[in-house]
């Protein structure tokens, strides 16, 4: 669509390779593992000091502690599903899924409601969350980090609209 000149600006989480697209990083991302205060998984993640944005290089869990865990997971074909399949497959482990879910926010109502698990993206978390009373968790696998990019058609013109976007992006993700 940015090719075609049918979207000005578009966020993505992989660099393009298409080489009239301009594709700026603004950050890293990582998938985060949200645990309902009711999940058996407490116990297991008691040594664990939660992620917060005041102290974003918590400890990591191992994905070894996933095994058996009931979660909550994005439909297939979700790119965030993707790198959780890929991170399972990674550590030899078979995913015990619960429910698939159409959204993040929906999988995080889900995890809060039955007292489960879900794994979501790092830029979902702030209020969603808290609103549920989930915890987050850092999960260590490559896997589980992955680029934010912003692109645009830079052999075409860019509008004052785009150009607005762009920078208040810059400005808060980079």
């Amino acid at each position: 669509m940015v090719l075609r000149g049918e979207v000005d600006v578009a966020f993505i989480h992989y660099e393009s390779v298409q080489p009239q697209i301009e594709c700026i990083p603004l950050c890293d991302e990582e998938l985060l593992l949200a645990v309902s205060p009711r999940s058996p998984l407490v116990k297991a993640l008691w040594d664990y000091r939660p992620f917060s944005p005041d102290y974003p290089n918590s400890p990591q869990i191992p994905v070894s502690l996933l095994e058996g865990v009931p979660l909550t997971l994005l439909s297939e074909g979700n790119y965030s599903r993707d790198q959780c399949d890929k991170m399972f497959r990674s550590a030899k482990l078979v995913p015990n899924i619960f429910i698939n879910a159409e959204s993040s926010e929906l999988a995080l109502d889900v995890a809060a409601a039955t007292g489960g698990c879900t794994i979501i993206p790092h830029i979902v978390r702030a209020r969603r969350t808290v609103q549920t009373g989930l915890t987050l968790y850092r999960i260590d696998n490559p896997y589980a980090r992955r680029g934010f990019y912003m692109i645009y058609n830079s052999s075409g013109y860019v509008s004052a609209a785009a150009k607005t976007v762009m920078e208040a992006a810059i400005r808060s993700l980079q």
